[in-house]
């Protein structure tokens, strides 16, 4: 991931050889357990304003990503 980002995201490598998209279902699922850990473990007086609900924050997310493409 860290590659896609650093030489197709970034950078635009054309002379980088990796495909072009990772798999993320890790990444996605790992961030969903953390959120949901973290909402469920947090110390009271930690004000944590992380996304209540990672669906609509991806949407929100993926909104503002192609609107910026459009």
């Amino acid at each position: 991931m860290v590659l896609f980002r650093n030489k197709w995201v970034v950078h635009h490598d054309i002379h980088c050889k990796q495909k072009p998209v990772p798999s993320f279902e890790i990444a996605h699922s790992s961030a969903l357990a953390l959120n949901m850990f973290i909402r469920e473990n947090v110390d009271e007086q930690i004000i944590y304003d992380g996304p209540k609900c990672m669906s609509v924050f991806g949407e929100q997310v993926a909104e503002a990503m192609l609107s910026k493409l459009v």
